[in-house]
């Protein structure tokens, strides 16, 4: 399993990075997915879908305040029915939960939540939305910017972020990272080689150092004009 290599190999962590895949891959000299068994994992979800097995129904507008599905499970059997307008991406667990609480925002998009990284679980569920807007909401510091980096380049379409612009993160509550300096160093590739609507952005973590604006601290500010905003990309 995924675990299981990484436990061998990754001393301290079990996180596959995509550069860890990619050098895994390498050795290997084929696809992680071909040669290792991830476990699988629920999809939090909110939002105008179901998922139906037989007279088995899971009501994504039922649940509360959300329900979860099988990421891997849910493209094997059953049936999904959607009514969406479009699926917006929450970063953080707390702040996904507490934009499902926004019937604003529900009724007409599905919220998911993104497990605080661009995991492949995530990724195929989203895959199956290719005839709608994307949109995501991650923390405004140089992690979230490269989870809606690396979720475009996985899912290779658009995907348009939400409540992440320089000037929220210049009046908002900043935070220094753990590894400040390792956030400084990513700000900097994101200024260049990031999602380019973020790149500004990337550059203003840059200047301030490297600090960081979690997506909590905007609260009274972001989901107010969250479902205007996403409106907008229907």
């Amino acid at each position: 399993t995924e675990r299981e290599v990484a436990a061998h190999a990754l001393p301290g962590s079990k996180e596959w990075t995509p550069a860890r895949r990619a050098a895994f891959e390498l050795l290997v000299g084929q696809s992680a997915g071909s040669q290792l068994v991830g476990m699988d994992h629920d999809i939090r979800v909110r939002g105008r879908l179901r998922w139906s097995i037989g007279p088995v129904v899971a009501d994504a507008m039922r649940g509360h305040p959300w329900i979860g599905l099988p990421s891997g499970g849910i493209h094997v059997v059953g049936q999904v029915e959607r009514d969406v307008r479009g699926v917006l991406v929450v970063e953080n667990a707390d702040t996904f939960q507490y934009v499902c609480q926004r019937p604003d925002v529900t009724d007409t998009w599905l919220c998911v939540w993104g497990r605080g990284s661009a995991t492949d679980g995530v990724v195929n569920f989203l895959r199956t939305m290719d005839d709608l807007p994307i949109a995501a909401w991650c923390d405004l510091d140089a992690r979230g910017i490269e989870i809606v980096t690396e979720l475009a380049g996985r899912l290779g379409r658009e995907i348009t972020p939400v409540g992440m612009s320089v000037e929220l993160f210049v009046s908002g509550k900043q935070y220094v990272p753990k590894n400040q300096a390792d956030s400084l160093s990513v700000a900097k590739k994101m200024a260049v080689e990031g999602h380019p609507a973020l790149r500004n952005l990337a550059k203003a973590i840059v200047e301030s150092g490297g600090l960081g604006c979690e997506q909590e601290t905007l609260y009274d500010v972001v989901p107010p004009t969250l479902a205007r905003d996403l409106a907008k990309l229907e």
